[in-house]
């Protein structure tokens, strides 16, 4: 079996938790973010529309120093055998593609956006039995599908649009700022 097949076969067994903390990618709820503000005593909170995603790899956590360490993430100790599947999948991609994250999607739709903590260039790859979802980069459309893109999504604005059919799981490798 090929590395893309066990990978895929991961991702369609894996549980995708929902993942409130991408407003800029899923958009603002207005609603439960207005419920957060009102009940905090530390001021605004802003909550994203649900999606479902995943963290794997090294990040530096959030309010950190862009040169304190980075740590391995909490989703990366759970989804061991996704983690280490998408590192052998980049092999055989782009070997020499640098990277200290992969943002695992599924089924996400983003608005258009930014990457805030990102620095330098991302690969994104599509993989499942989907139709649509194609990725725009500033405003140019690229088919995604086991058709990886290298971008710099700090610089670039980004989306796509809407899946039409199936499941689609995008892999975003980067280095986290």
């Amino acid at each position: 079996m090929d590395i893309q097949t066990k990978l895929l076969e991961c991702l369609n067994e894996t549980k995708f938790g929902i993942n409130r903390g991408r407003a800029n990618v899923s958009g603002i709820d207005e609603e439960l973010s207005a419920r957060y503000t009102a009940n905090s005593n530390w001021g605004k909170k802003i909550v994203g529309n649900p999606c479902q995603s995943i963290t794997l790899g090294y990040i530096r956590p959030r309010h950190k120093r862009k040169n304190d360490p980075r740590v391995l993430t909490v989703k990366t100790k759970k989804h061991e055998k996704l983690y280490e599947l998408c590192k052998e999948y980049i092999q055989h991609l782009n070997p020499d593609f640098q990277y200290t994250t992969i943002c695992v999607n599924k089924n996400l739709v983003c608005r258009r956006h930014r990457d805030a903590k990102n620095d330098g260039p991302s690969l994104i790859v599509g993989l499942g039995d989907y139709e649509g979802g194609n990725l725009y980069l500033d405003d140019v459309k690229h088919n995604i599908k086991e058709n990886p893109v290298i971008f710099n999504g700090y610089e670039q604005e980004h989306y796509n649009d809407e899946i039409i059919s199936g499941t689609k799981y995008s892999l975003i490798y980067y280095v986290g700022g």
